[in-house]
C-alpha cells in the first residue's frame, strides 16, 4: 500500500473520535441515573449540538414538519428528533428554543437519534422512505441523489442484538458511533465519517435550494 494511503488512513482514524467532542458515551451517565428519558434527552441534545457545527449556517431543531397535506388538528403528525432547515423559502412557525414546526420546503434533512441500540424495529419504521419523503423538501431538477434522513445510534451495548441493526447499517440508513467492548467504548470510524458525509450532503442541499424555491402564487388563485 502506498505510504500516502496508509498515512491518510491513520490520520482519519486518529481524527474521528475528536469530531464527537460534544458527545460522551451515554453509558457514563448510568453512574448518576438509569432513567432512559434523562439519558435520551442528553443524547439528543448532544447530537444536535454536534450537528449544528457541521451544517452551519443551516439551523437545527426538534419538532415537526408541516405541509399542505396535513389534516386539520392532526393527532398523528410525526414528532422528529432532529430537523436541519433554513428560513427559505419561509421560516419555521411556533418556534421556541430548540423546538420548531418547519414547512417541508424549508427542511433539508432529518435524523432520528437513539442513545443505544434499543427498539431498532421502531427506528427502522421511522426511517421508512415513504415517511422521510414527507419530511424533507423535494429534490430540485438535476440535484444530486436524494438525501433524506439518517438514524444515529450513539452506542451499541455489548448485550444488544446486531442482526437488524447490521442490515440497516449496510443499507446506509443508520450509523453507530460507539461499540461497547468490555468496559471501553470504541468509536466506529467508518460510521462517524458516514455521518459527516451525510451532514455535508444536507448542507449542500440547503445551499442549492437557497433562492431557487419560491411560493407558488398561482396556488392562491
Amino acid at each position: 500500500m502506498p505510504r500516502r494511503s496508509r498515512t491518510t488512513r491513520e490520520f482519519l482514524k486518529a481524527l474521528a473520535p475528536h469530531l464527537l467532542g460534544e458527545l460522551r458515551p451515554p453509558v457514563e451517565l448510568s453512574r448518576f441515573t438509569r432513567n432512559p428519558a434523562v439519558i435520551g434527552a442528553y443524547v439528543e441534545s448532544a447530537v444536535r449540538n454536534l450537528i449544528v457545527r457541521f451544517v452551519a449556517p443551516l439551523r437545527v431543531c426538534t419538532g415537526a414538519v408541516i405541509d399542505q397535506s396535513n389534516k386539520p388538528f392532526d393527532p398523528r403528525l410525526p414528532q422528529v428528533d432532529t430537523i436541519v432547515w433554513a428560513p427559505s423559502p419561509v421560516p419555521a412557525v411556533f418556534a421556541a428554543g430548540e423546538f420548531a414546526m418547519v414547512p417541508r420546503s424549508s427542511s433539508f434533512g432529518v435524523l432520528e437519534v437513539k442513545s443505544s441500540a434499543y427498539d431498532i424495529a421502531r427506528l427502522d419504521k421511522r426511517l421508512a422512505p415513504g415517511l422521510l419523503r414527507r419530511l424533507v423538501a423535494p429534490r430540485l431538477p438535476n440535484e444530486p441523489g436524494p438525501v433524506l434522513g439518517m438514524g444515529v445510534v450513539c452506542v451499541r451495548l455489548a448485550n444488544q442484538s446486531t442482526r437488524r441493526l447490521a442490515r440497516m447499517r449496510n443499507a446506509g440508513s443508520v450509523v453507530v458511533l460507539f461499540d461497547q467492548v468490555g468496559t471501553r467504548y470504541v468509536p466506529r470510524v467508518n460510521d462517524i465519517y458516514r455521518l459527516v458525509n451525510f451532514l455535508a450532503a444536507v448542507r449542500l442541499r440547503g445551499r442549492l435550494h437557497q433562492g431557487l424555491v419560491s411560493i407558488n402564487l398561482e396556488a392562491l388563485r
